[in-house]
């Protein structure tokens, strides 16, 4: 390639890249992670059971108000724990903090990522699979949402860094100890996703190669003790605590019917994994063509062969899969961007992959510079101009940078780099925060810190309701909240409870009250928005219920 002012030689050496990573994942990712109000339903969820850790000190059971949550480990739960109560802020219930360890995961599996690649290549490729990463459209969204994704992410990138060394530099034991470590974390984050991964990896490399000196590198009993201690004793405390319907529920019933198809999204067509990957991976969609023609080329090269037993196995089980959501192989992406890396670096942007790449990058930018447009126009028109604007000015440093790649100039990279941070920035950071009807719960709980009927911060009793109960109200306001239904909140409904109540339950709610001898009076204008969880518009009333009198 030409050279340029953008020297990657330079900025690869020393602790800059681990500067820069960090640097870059907030530029990506810190303006939604405080300006984005807490987001259903997956994300509010785990805040809450982790709010209600501190409210109880009980940090082995998982639970959602007066429901036990047994679906995923406690990986992510103690990790936040950490984080916010480190901070002091065990009692401000702002999504910021749960997020950080987000941010954090999203940056080591970035710096994991460079060490891997500097392990397999050098320096310069490595410094770019890892900027790859953690600008890319998935891992930076992952990275400001308090859920499991981008801290598991971090840890198995971490585990396969371990791993490479042990594959190339023989046996160590400070690796081994690592590769343990960070495999038990990552288990006590999400379970069976780091143990299929990582063993399906390890399966394929020595069907592959046959290599029994690795496999004993691998399982050295110190390792697997280690293992053991960290990751042992919260599984057999579960068991325990819930009689064993954690394994009945998490095993059986979560993972079961993700699996079969019977949650999230049913029945899903093997190859949409594949299908939705250049959205994932914009904008560095522009080098999958390259990355493809690498693997096929060099697929005897035993450093390729590293990478592509982490990503195939994978990759397929989760295409085979009937249940899919987007970010499901995620834990693998950074193999796929180290190998774009390699590609780019060794020439391979040429011939059919040039114009696969080429293919793919515009398919994903169309859909990708629609969304502020498409986000303006169908919430808030007063939007569209800086819509528009945000449009235009990814498009214009998405195509400078597609100019400067084919004329075979670094520029490039700093030019899709912009586009991809205006991107984050704009939408995420600033439309979904400004879009008035897609906050419902923020505006909710705002309403009821003006009226004074928060029970988080003013001396009421528990908020009852219908109708409308997303985690995040619960999360906003406090633990004991009574939303489910009126049958429910007709238990707890004493005078001068505060309520909140969706349109489509008003009079029946108000008929329940004043069956009780209570009356309801909203004190504000009801809030209007869209239940972005459902697809559905919603009005909601809020007031206090108060005792008729005679």
């Amino acid at each position: 390639m030409a050279n340029s002012n953008f020297d990657l030689e330079y900025l690869s050496q020393g602790k800059k890249p681990f500067i820069i990573l960090a640097f870059l994942i907030l530029l990506m990712s810190l303006i939604p992670a405080i300006s984005l109000q807490p987001l259903d339903r997956d994300e509010s969820r785990f805040m809450q059971a982790t709010t209600q850790m501190f409210e109880t000190s009980d940090y082995i059971r998982i639970n959602f108000q007066d429901e036990a949550r047994n679906k995923k480990p406690v990986g992510i739960h103690w990790l936040q724990a950490a984080v916010v109560k480190s901070l002091g802020q065990e009692n401000a219930h702002n999504p910021f903090y749960f997020r950080i360890v987000s941010l954090l995961g999203a940056y080591l599996a970035a710096i994991s990522t460079f060490l891997l690649g500097k392990t397999l290549f050098d320096r310069k490729t490595a410094f770019l699979g890892a900027v790859f990463l953690s600008t890319s459209l998935l891992l930076a969204t992952e990275a400001h949402i308090a859920k499991t994704d981008a801290a598991l992410t971090g840890f198995i990138a971490l585990s396969f860094f371990a791993l490479g060394k042990l594959r190339f530099e023989g046996k160590n034991l400070f690796y081994n100890l690592l590769f343990w470590g960070a495999f038990a974390i990552a288990f006590l984050i999400k379970g069976p996703v780091p143990l299929m991964v990582i063993f399906l990896a390890i399966l394929l490399l020595y069907v592959w190669e046959r290599n029994f000196d690795f496999i004993k590198n691998i399982f050295d009993i110190r390792g697997i003790l280690l293992f053991l201690i960290i990751a042992l004793p919260w599984y057999i405390l579960i068991a325990i605590k819930t009689h064993g319907q954690f394994y009945v529920e998490a095993l059986g019933k979560d993972l079961g019917e993700k699996v079969s198809g019977k949650q999230e999204n049913p029945s899903m067509p093997p190859g949409l994994h594949t299908l939705i990957s250049p959205i994932l991976f914009w904008p560095w969609s522009l080098f999958m063509g390259a990355g493809l023609y690498a693997a096929i080329k060099e697929f005897k090269n035993e450093k390729i062969k590293f990478l592509l037993a982490i990503i195939i196995p994978t990759w397929l089980v989760f295409e085979i899969s009937t249940g899919k959501l987007a970010h499901y192989t995620m834990p693998v992406h950074f193999a796929i961007m180290l190998l774009m890396a390699h590609a780019i670096s060794n020439g391979y942007f040429k011939n059919w992959a040039k114009w696969l790449g080429l293919g793919l990058f515009v398919f994903a930018l169309i859909l990708v510079s629609a969304i502020p447009i498409y986000l303006a126009n169908t919430y808030q028109k007063p939007l569209l101009p800086f819509a528009y604007i945000s449009s235009a000015t990814i498009l214009i440093f998405s195509f400078f940078g597609l100019f400067a790649q084919f004329k075979g100039r670094k520029i490039a990279y700093l030019a899709l780099l912009v586009a991809a941070i205006i991107f984050s920035n704009d939408v995420k950071g600033v439309l979904l925060s400004w879009v008035h009807d897609l906050n419902v719960s923020r505006n909710i709980a705002s309403r009821l810190d003006t009226l004074g009927l928060n029970p988080r911060k003013f001396d009421v009793p528990n908020i009852v309701g219908a109708g409308y109960q997303e985690p995040s109200l619960i999360f906003l306001t406090r633990s004991d909240d009574r939303l489910a239904s009126i049958d429910n909140a007709a238990k707890y409904a004493i005078d001068g409870a505060p309520f909140v109540v969706e349109d489509k339950e008003w009079k029946a709610f108000n008929e329940k009250m004043n069956s009780m001898g209570l009356i309801t009076i909203e004190k504000t204008a009801p809030i209007t928005g869209i239940n972005y969880s459902k697809g559905k518009k919603v009005i909601i009333h809020i007031g206090v219920l108060t005792k008729a009198i005679g």
